[in-house]
Parts: C-alpha cells; structure tokens; sequence
C-alpha cells in the first residue's frame, strides 16, 4: 500500500485508453477474406490450371499450403478482432465501466496467433513443434514469474470490474483500518482518498483477497452507534426522553428513512450502557453528524441533571439537591433570567412538573391559557393551522426552551398546537405564580415586554424582511404593545 499526497485522483497516468473502434466494415471484412481464402485452399486446382502448373508438382503443392497458411491466419486475425469486440468491450468495458486494459488484449490476441502459428507448423507444412511447444513453454512461464503481480493485478482488476463490489464514489474501510472514498480505478490498482484529503493507492490483488467494509452499498445511507452510561437512578423512560429526542433534534439523521432507536446494551458496577442507533445519510457525515448527536444528548443531560458516573459511589440526595438543580435550569432561560435569585426560588417551589405523554396535545391553538410551559426533558413539535384548517408543523422544542409565554403574560390564546414526539417532562409556571412578583416590582414588566418583543421578532422572522432601523423600531413597537398588555392582565 503505497500513500501519496501529491498526486491527483482524477488523474492517472498509466490508465490504458483501448476500446474496440471497429465499425461494422472492419469486422465484417476479416471473415470475409478468411472466407475468400479457404475457397481458394479449397478450389487451388483451378488456380494451377490458369497457371499452366503441374498439379503434382512442387509448385502446386507450396501454392495449396500457402493459402491454406494464409487462412488461418486471416481467421486469426479475425478471431481477436471480434474478440475484442464482444469480450473486452462488450463485456469487460460495458460491465466495469473503464476500457480493458491494452496488455490483457495484446496478451489475448498474442496467444490467437501463437495458436494459428502452431496449426499452421503443424497441421499444414507437417512440421513438429513439440520443440517449439516446449521452448514458448519455458519462455511463457519465465515471463509469467517475472510479471506475476503485475497479471495477478489484472486479472483481479477483470474480476473486481465484472463483479464491482464498490463504484466510484463509495466510501470503503480497508483491512488496516483506512477509510477513504474511492477515486478512481484501474486494472492494477485502486486509489482512495481519506477524510484527510490523503490518498491512499492499493493494488487490485491486495484488495481482492483481503476484507473490506462498503458503507455504500447497498444504500448510502448506513447506522452508528454511540454508547453512553447513565447512573441507575436514570429510569429507562427518562432515558429514553434525554437519547431519543437528541437524535431526533438532527434533523439530517431525522430526514434519513430509517427510524432510529436506543437499547440497553449492559449492566455495569457503574450503571447502565445504552446504545444510541441512529442513522447517516453518508460516510462524508459520520463525524459531523455524530458529533451534532452527541452534543444534543450533551444538552439535554446538563438541562435535566444528568451526570455519567466515574465510578459507582454510595450516597443519599439532600433533601434540598432536586431543587436546587431545578433553581439553576431556571435560570438558563432567557424569559426568566431577569428574575432576581429569591424571585426564581419562589418560581421554582410553585411550578408543576408534568410528564407530557407521546402524541397527547400539551396546548392546542386557540384555547384559552394563562400559563407558561419550560421543557425540561424530551421534545416537542409546534403546529401551526393555517386559514384553511391545515395544520402545518413550524419547529421543534427541545429541552431548555419555552412555549405559552404570550398566554402567560397577557392572557392571549394559545397561538399553536404543541404535541411531544416522545414521552417528556417540563415545569407549567401560572399566572398565579408570577402576580406577586410582577405586583411588588412593576419594573419588571418593561424588561419581560422587551424579552417577549425580541423572541416574538425572531419567531416571525421579521429582521429577514427589514432593514436593522425598521427592525429596531418594530420590536420597540411590539414591546410598548406587549407592555400594556402585560400590565392590564397583572393589574399593575
């Protein structure tokens, strides 16, 4: 295996160009003379009469060996005309897709010759070539041990073409280990380029009688895998909630037809390994799309508390511990974040926590509401109806996010359907909860206006369609209107 970083993959130099270029005249004619040819062997009689030849003489009888001589080697030369039209580049070429290589056809047409020669010698001039058998014996064999790698090559390069077990394109891990995408192919080798833009050049034997992985066949889109361990206080639903619903945040692993899965692979002193199986739309994503899942189980374990354990360790939880996870998920959200640390505290022992069951609706549009949702673990998709009663789905909530803000500051109906893909867990905080607050500190309420104006001009994508002064305008516009809202629904 050889390695190069200098050579050009769509290039190759010693790529043979051959290919039959005969049209239907240049393999007709060839049959044609063989045949004109063997009528005159045939008929030489008549030949040494217009000659005026004795018929037993020694001219007569050189004239009949010499056509006959001819013949077999115009029917030769015919032979691997149309042998090279219907073996190397009606099957070879049409099946591999590049032209047989020069040295295979030469080879070929070489030994049709030999074959016409040794006939020739023996059956027509009545010579024996049991001597000349033996010598092209010897000579064949020489050469044969001398360039034995190099028709090893071909040969498996015939082999890999007919049977193609990987095509231009296809991401393939050698038997080292080396993964690279392959380039391009020839009769003696094949040539991959890696992830680190190297290329890696192996020869047609070597690949053949060593084990390869093709992760494009038979689609190019393929499974991986990533194990994580989770403490034994994670229930199997709960994890379920954090894996599941980071594989389905990637969208591009979402997009794949395949429906992806988590499973318990073992128990351990530590705890519980889970596998999380997923699905890549190609090689060429692997890392990034495995990275993209594993910063969103990342995510979502820091926003639900969940720790992988170094090692099992005996302990009781505070009772005071749960909470205190809960006060610091808080504050991550931008909604809340204006919030002082005692005002959050009181936030944190008023809120429910509610388990939103997979496809059960936790808001509809259009029903009345005066509270906010915080997903906690999970995700959940909005849905939107359109005039004509459609429902349209506009995004996804994942954990850290909220929804209801509207409804919980000014009363205003729920303005879409939220309905979790898995089973999931979030805080509902009611306008009960928050009067108290925003009544002792009514500046509060200019900061949450604000809050909402700028998370209400990113949802309707408004800055997209405005220029940054009318943008700027709008969401001061949005944020008085909100403002009063917020103060005549709190009676403040």
């Amino acid at each position: 295996m050889q390695d190069s970083r200098n050579s050009n993959p769509t290039k190759d130099a010693e790529e043979p160009k051959t290919g039959a270029g005969f049209g239907p005249i240049g393999l007709i004619w060839p049959i044609a003379l063989a045949l004109v040819l063997i009528v005159a062997a045939l008929d030489a009689g008549s030949i040494v009469g217009a000659f005026d030849l004795d018929p037993d003489g020694v001219e007569a009888a050189w004239l009949t060996k010499g056509l006959t001589a001819l013949f077999w080697f115009a029917a030769a030369f015919a032979a691997q005309r149309w042998l090279r039209v219907l073996l190397w580049t009606g099957i070879v070429e049409a099946r591999s897709g590049v032209p047989a290589p020069g040295l295979l056809i030469d080879m070929s047409a070489a030994l049709i010759y030999v074959a016409a020669l040794i006939i020739v010698l023996s059956f027509v001039f009545d010579l024996p070539v049991t001597g000349l058998l033996t010598t092209s014996s010897i000579v064949i064999a020489v050469i044969g041990f001398a360039l034995r790698g190099m028709i090893s090559d071909l040969f498996t390069g015939v082999a890999l073409g007919v049977e193609r077990p990987f095509s231009i394109g296809d991401w393939v891990e050698l038997n080292d280990g080396t993964v690279g995408k392959v380039v391009m192919m020839n009769w003696r080798a094949t040539r991959l380029l890696t992830k680190e833009e190297t290329t890696v050049i192996i020869s047609n034997s070597e690949l053949a009688t060593g084990r390869f992985k093709n992760y494009s066949t038979p689609d190019r889109f393929f499974r991986d895998e990533i194990e994580i361990l989770l403490d034994y206080s994670v229930t199997a639903w709960r994890a379920e909630r954090l894996l599941k619903s980071a594989i389905w945040s990637v969208q591009e692993v979402v997009d794949v037809p395949r429906e992806s899965e988590v499973r318990i692979k073992e128990f351990t002193e530590s705890g519980t390994v889970w596998l999380v199986r997923f699905w890549i739309p190609d090689y060429g994503s692997l890392h990034r799309l495995r990275y993209e899942v594993q910063r969103a189980i990342l995510r979502n374990m820091h926003f639900s508390g969940v720790h992988v354990p170094a090692q099992r360790i005996e302990w009781r939880s505070l009772p005071r511990e749960a909470p205190q996870r809960d006060i610091d998920f808080l504050h991550a959200i931008d909604l809340i974040a204006p919030l002082t640390d005692e005002e959050i505290l009181v936030i944190n022992d008023q809120m429910t926590q509610h388990l939103f069951k997979r496809g059960v609706p936790v808001v509809s549009q259009g029903e009345a509401g005066h509270s906010l949702f915080v997903v906690k673990e999970g995700m959940l998709s909005v849905f939107v109806a359109g005039a004509d009663g459609r429902e349209t789905r506009v995004g996804s909530l994942t954990p850290g996010a909220f929804f209801g803000e509207l409804s919980l500051l000014t009363g205003a109906p729920r303005g879409a359907t939220v309905v979790p893909e898995v089973d999931s867990v979030g805080f509902e905080i009611t306008k009960n909860t928050l009067a108290p607050i925003l009544q002792r500190r009514p500046e509060l309420a200019e900061r949450l206006s604000e809050t909402l104006a700028e998370r209400q001009m990113r949802t309707r994508e408004a800055f997209a369609a405005l220029d940054a002064e009318t943008g700027i305008e709008r969401r001061a516009s949005l944020s008085e209107e909100f403002l009063k809202g917020i103060k005549k629904f709190f009676g403040i």
